[in-house]
């Protein structure tokens, strides 16, 4: 009750002492009926008893501590009760329990208690060692797990919610998934939550929120004893590149990978990182190494029979045509929007109406970011077509929505292009433009205007650029869609 008195009478005891003490007081708080957690709390600190007592208060204190989802205490007094007699049995219990914040340890005694162990696969991959690549089972995206082997099938259908584009709904499911893996305290669960609700809130343009989670969870993994070169790992690294890249820090999002060997390991998340990569290096400027990545990502994904193509879209052409078909015929919205907009950009004006295509099925997804991307292509194209106000109004919605996700660079890149349309024009060019496209020669718009010849000559240049036209028998129309 009085910490200085406390502190100083523990001060005074030896080891053995104190020792010997807690274990008188676990003996006289069991005579008098107190709770198996109360009485564990004292055998902990205390040397083996050598008592079967003891190993059946520490057992039930466990249970009482897993009960109430206080995982930490339970392993406590697990490894507490492996010091006492009986606890021959005890072994695969307290490696299912350890599962939950140790892994590597978990691994050794389930492993030893039972090489078949159900759990012994999951925990493995937390530590690089993967079985052979195997499609893992889907489970109902509304059905909330309720044991962590429960949890990845979980996630796997909000995965497929993700690319149908239902990204509100994988979003609330993921969210709840979290909440259920933090009151397990069940770190691995709640790592694979924390890397799914990352990419969802890259989905959504939320990036800041995603970069946060996907830190998180390399934290958490990192506290459980995961490997570095897991697939748990390179999940959470794939996330947090991407949610840098998106937010325009690609050294930053370059650095992410320089804990990954310089030979990826071939993981089953070694092919979602290679494609993440490809994307930092090319916009670092990194071509060679990009494309390096890029190979070596396809002939991954080819040797394990899933070659999903989507890995191919850097290479645009008939590639991006395969893509289309396929993500038609899956059904899978985001990435058959992203195939659609990189060939219409292919094509330009002839691309109008897959931008528009791609535009319209994203219309109905929280895809922010995605949506910025596929409006500023098709106001773009739009302009290219001498569609002046459509081409505005598209390029406004863009630059709109990437000033939500915050992706400052994006956003700026869509308002230079809204300058170079008719309304970017300055006063200046737009009095040559307007006496150009009277017929006027560039002589007489000099003298008009008391102006040197080559001034005209620049300010006309000027001038087609930002209209998006060849010629000045085109200035007419183009100025009255400006007007």
């Amino acid at each position: 009750m009085h910490p200085l008195v406390r502190n100083t009478l523990r001060e005074e005891l030896t080891i053995t002492e104190r020792q010997d003490l807690h274990a008188a007081a676990a003996r006289l708080l069991t005579e008098t009926g107190a709770s198996a957690e109360a009485v564990a709390e004292h055998l902990v600190e205390t040397r083996p008893l050598g008592e079967e007592w003891a190993t059946g208060v520490l057992v039930s204190a466990a249970g009482r501590a897993r009960a109430r989802n206080r995982v930490v205490d339970a392993v406590r007094y697990l490894r507490r009760a492996m010091d006492e007699p009986g606890s021959g049995e005890l072994l695969a219990e307290l490696g299912e329990v350890e599962s939950y914040v140790d892994v590597p340890a978990a691994v050794d005694h389930l492993g030893e208690a039972d090489p078949a162990h159900p759990a012994l696969p999951g925990l493995l991959v937390l530590l690089g060692e993967e079985p052979e690549f195997e499609p893992g089972t889907i489970g109902d995206p509304d059905v909330v797990p309720s044991t962590p082997s429960e949890f990845d099938p979980y996630l796997r259908a909000i995965g497929f919610l993700r690319l149908r584009g239902e990204l509100t709904a994988a979003y609330a499911r993921v969210d709840r998934a979290l909440t259920v893996a933090r009151r397990w305290q069940h770190r691995p669960c709640v790592a694979a939550a924390l890397t799914a609700r990352s990419a969802c809130l890259r989905d959504l343009g939320r990036l800041a929120g995603a970069e946060s989670d996907a830190r998180e969870a390399l934290a958490v993994l990192e506290s459980c004893g995961a490997a570095r070169v897991s697939t748990p790992i390179f999940a959470a690294l794939t996330e947090l590149a991407l949610a840098l890249l998106e937010m325009g820090d690609v050294e930053v999002a370059s650095q992410v990978f320089e804990v990954v060997p310089g030979e990826v390991p071939d993981l089953f998340g070694a092919p979602a990182l290679l494609a993440a990569r490809v994307r930092v290096r090319i916009a670092a400027e990194r071509r060679k190494d990009g494309v390096r990545d890029l190979l070596d990502c396809g002939e991954r994904l080819r040797a394990r029979g899933g070659d999903g193509l989507s890995w191919r879209l850097p290479l645009g052409g008939d590639h991006l045509v395969a893509e289309e078909l396929l993500a038609r015929a899956t059904g899978a919205v985001l990435p058959l929007a992203a195939a659609l907009r990189e060939r219409g950009v292919l094509l330009g004006v002839e691309g109008v109406a897959l931008l528009e295509e791609s535009v319209g099925l994203l219309a109905s997804t929280g895809a922010l970011l995605e949506r910025a991307r596929s409006h500023f292509a098709l106001g773009r194209a739009l302009h290219l077509a001498g569609r002046v106000k459509p081409a505005r109004a598209e390029l406004r919605v863009a630059v709109d929505l990437a000033d939500d996700c915050g992706v400052e660079e994006l956003a700026e890149e869509i308002r230079q292009e809204l300058a170079a349309g008719p309304a970017g024009l300055t006063e200046s060019e737009r009095r040559v433009a307007a006496l150009a496209a009277e017929g006027k020669m560039n002589r007489e718009i000099a003298a008009a205007l008391f102006v040197q010849l080559r001034t005209v000559e620049i300010h006309l240049t000027k001038v087609y650029r930002k209209l998006g036209i060849d010629g000045r028998d085109q200035l007419a129309p183009a100025l009255r869609l400006a007007s």
